[in-house]
């Protein structure tokens, strides 16, 4: 079986070589030059290769980067590796992969969790509990990684519903299952500093050219995210969820919210905290035209990020540093996420240049349906087909195609308003809950006790028409005043 299951490994492996070297050959379509043929062929066999091993993403795009070099990339090898040594969002993405790892590596996950799920507001209050159970994973993933924490969540969730006297597949489990991984998806996007959400914008920069100030994003992604995950609670009550067992829940399951932490702790935390307190003033103090906003800009969020991790590196507090570098890099970092994110954005830069001719050739198929369809109308249809596709493909294989259309399209000539879309695409690709293969949250839903497969398809159904209303009629207003 093992010999089997390795050669159908090496069987894909070797499509993937051959799209990302042989497509080259293939002659040119349309518009397309010989150049862009082979940019195309790298990408295709990038996208295949992380759909085929998720889990071992960083050989496929080192691949990718050697094989793009080997077609013309401006500068070869040498060009290839000045141009990701030069990402900012790259670097300020492994910046914040440190911060989240001195706080894992500071016990301080568990902690958190105890005390925001054992608000005392909430309890004996049935619908206050529930917005608590699907909501607090969008605020914890701002502090804890949202794979670990759902992981951690959502077994306990079973334990409480179990014990509660629910049954295997009812209406309201599904929906709090479901609602808690949409937020947790969420918690992605809040912080345009930090983590996903500062990778896919560097990668939307590279594909469409499309840019937005960090004040820009909290004014539109960050309000939308919100908005999807508080107002779940409201669709759950349309849909009459019974919330009667949930009165007398014992939250104290999450842990002790009076367990003792010391001192070093607090102050890996309170640098946390900082960290995002500092970036979001800096983000909106630095739109004053005064010299106050000067100053900011001039610190920006990459120096305020410098200044902390700085401070941490150098303070002891109970004779430890705030910050071991190993360690917390050890812990905090994904070689795999930083490398498939740097050689994505330059493939998908490279492709929506004007000598590939792939931009032209797009406009030219696709550019009278968009045309007919207006600034809104395209922004709904874009995001339909975007969550649609991720719950029957790969995610990341779906954002990066909508990424790729978008920027040929505007490379063609469309005029479409970039940042808008860019932003709608890389969040509405990313909730895959539908099918098992859809993403790591599909699976994971799928794997849940209590849940059935028929009670999955249909509540998330449901949930990801709600995240398409919700999104379109909070975001698509928002950003036409914002950008």
């Amino acid at each position: 079986m093992e010999r089997q299951k390795n050669s159908v490994d090496y069987m894909k492996f070797g499509i993937v070589l051959l799209f990302m070297f042989g497509f080259q050959f293939v002659p040119p379509i349309g518009p397309m030059t010989q150049y862009g043929m082979a940019v195309l062929g790298i990408l295709i066999g990038a996208i295949l290769g992380w759909s085929f091993d998720s889990k071992q993403m960083l050989g496929t795009s080192l691949i990718a980067l050697v094989a793009l070099a080997l077609v013309g990339y401006p500068g070869g090898i040498t060009g290839i590796y000045q141009q990701l040594m030069a990402s900012e969002s790259l670097i300020m993405m492994c910046l914040g992969m440190i911060m989240v790892g001195a706080l894992v590596d500071a016990k301080m996950d568990a902690f958190i969790i105890a005390k925001v799920m054992n608000m005392k507001a909430v309890q004996g209050r049935p619908w206050l509990t529930t917005f608590l159970f699907v909501f607090s994973p969008c605020i914890l993933g701002l502090l804890i990684m949202n794979t670990p924490l759902m992981l951690f969540l959502l077994p306990l969730y079973v334990k409480l519903f179990k014990g509660a006297g629910y049954s295997t597949g009812d209406k309201y489990v599904m929906n709090v299952f479901i609602g808690s991984i949409i937020s947790a998806i969420c918690s992605m996007y809040i912080l345009p500093f930090k983590g996903i959400a500062l990778a896919f914008s560097g990668m939307v920069k590279g594909y469409t050219g499309a840019m937005w100030t960090y004040a820009e994003y909290m004014m539109t992604i960050t309000v939308t995210c919100f908005a999807i995950s508080a107002l779940y609670i409201v669709f759950m009550w349309i849909q009459r969820c019974d919330v009667s067992k949930v009165a007398n829940l014992d939250l104290s399951v999450f842990g002790d919210p009076n367990a003792p932490i010391d001192k070093h702790q607090k102050a890996v935390l309170w640098c946390m905290l900082l960290y995002i307190a500092g970036s979001t003033v800096i983000s909106f103090g630095g739109m004053m035209q005064n010299s106050v906003g000067t100053f900011l800009n001039s610190i920006s969020v990459y120096g305020w990020m410098l200044v902390i991790i700085g401070v941490m590196s150098i303070v002891k507090v109970d004779g430890k540093r705030l910050l071991n570098l190993p360690v917390a890099s050890a812990k905090g970092f994904s070689w795999d996420l930083i490398l498939m994110v740097g050689s994505a954005t330059l493939i998908g830069g490279a492709l929506t240049t004007a000598e590939t001719g792939f931009g032209v050739l797009l406009a030219s198929l696709v550019g009278p349906l968009f045309g007919s369809m207006g600034t809104a109308g395209t922004a709904v249809f874009m995001f339909t087909v975007m969550i649609l596709g991720t719950n029957f493909c790969n995610n990341m294989a779906i954002m990066m195609i909508g990424f790729t259309i978008l920027g040929s399209l505007i490379a063609g000539g469309m005029a479409l308003n970039g940042p808008m879309l860019a932003a709608g695409i890389m969040l509405f690709s990313q909730i895959g809950i539908l099918l098992p293969a859809s993403s790591l949250w599909g699976a994971i839903l799928h794997t849940l006790e209590m849940t059935t497969p028929s009670a999955i398809y249909k509540h998330a159904a449901l949930a990801l028409i709600y995240c398409v209303v919700v999104g379109c009629v909070v975001y698509i207003p928002l950003s036409a005043i914002v950008y």
